[in-house]
């Protein structure tokens, strides 16, 4: 997979005494992501003792391919989505406080098949800081939800898939008219006897947590003529903006503006939403419980407003309601 080898999008996420705590994948010249998991492990010997609320903390960023430079970077406001009790999420998007070195480009995205394909990941396993490429082979969906893809070995030999490669970018060995690309990040690894397995998380499940990365991969093939899919794929993107928004808000980005808004809504409404302690996760469930009741969503976000009032940051919430389809906003 020599397409890979030159790879400029690789980074290296440093924890405080500058070892290597795994990878990252430089997506746009001012955005990268990760595990959420290896932010926290960056970030354990900060002031930050919450793994729920490390969102706007600072770490530092070293690109492998540019002189081993370091770039600081923090957790994006609306790009932290910790493990949630459903063993779902695990993303971190971060942010480029100063300019990407020189000659270091984005990675290319690109969905990768959820079965048969060769794929390739560089970590940054214990006593390498400086990486190894480890080979895989895709072999179908699998992980919390269905949502993540598994990665068996390609030989037995070889170097596998370990500590250090979390959030590593999952590479597809390009085409004759295409170069290699990013279709996701190594997020789990484990070793059973002589069983070896990793997952990787695909960029559709990236961008149910953070949609602005579906804009930067390609729709997987096949589906742009599908118009189910693409119905789907529109209603999961309203409402994964609605939650962001929401998310944003002062009300709802604490946990007990969310407990005064839940406690708002009509109590058929509210003993069905399941709490989380993560942000995100917990506003994904008020939303996700409201829409299943007529009016539920306009009840939701009038509770909203009533704690919020009239701020910048409930105008996106009122943008993002105009975009919901009518008869998802109404509750059917």
């Amino acid at each position: 997979m020599t397409a890979t080898v030159t790879a400029s999008w690789r980074i290296r996420v440093l924890g405080h005494g500058r070892e290597a705590c795994g990878a990252a994948v430089l997506v746009t010249r001012e955005y990268a992501v990760t595990c959420a998991h290896v932010v926290a492990d960056a970030l354990a010997g900060s002031a930050a003792a919450d793994p729920f609320e490390l969102a706007g903390r600072v770490l530092d960023l070293e690109f492998v391919t540019a002189g081993s430079t370091t770039v600081p970077a923090l957790v994006a406001p609306d790009g932290w989505f910790p493990e949630s009790v459903d063993h779902t999420g695990d993303l971190a998007v971060l942010r480029l406080t100063g300019p990407a070195p020189d000659g270091v480009k984005p990675a290319p995205l690109r969905p990768v098949g959820a079965a048969g394909q060769r794929v390739a990941a560089y970590g940054h396993p214990p006593g390498f800081d400086d990486g190894l490429w480890c080979e895989a082979v895709t072999r179908g969906s699998g992980g919390p939800l269905g949502s993540w893809i598994q990665l068996d070995p390609v030989n037995t030999g070889g170097t596998w898939i370990g500590p250090g490669y979390s959030g590593a970018g999952v590479v597809d060995s390009g085409t004759r008219d295409h170069a290699a690309a990013v279709g996701g990040l190594v997020v789990s690894a484990a070793v059973h006897g002589s069983t070896r397995v990793a997952w990787m998380m695909p960029l559709d499940a990236m961008a149910t947590l953070w949609p602005p990365i579906a804009t930067l991969a390609p729709a997987p093939a096949g589906s742009a003529g599908d118009p189910a899919t693409a119905r789907y794929a529109d209603r999961r993107a309203a409402l994964a903006r609605l939650t962001q928004a929401l998310a944003g808000t002062l009300t709802m980005g604490r946990p007990a503006g969310r407990q005064r808004v839940v406690d708002c809504l009509r109590p058929e409404i509210a003993h069905r939403v399941p709490r989380d302690p993560a942000t995100h996760y917990d506003v994904n469930s008020i939303v996700e419980v409201c829409r299943q009741f007529e009016g539920g969503l306009d009840e939701l976000l009038a509770c909203v407003r009533h704690f919020e009032g009239p701020s910048i940051p409930m105008r996106a919430v009122d943008a993002a309601m105009a975009q919901l389809p009518e008869d998802l906003r109404a509750g059917r």
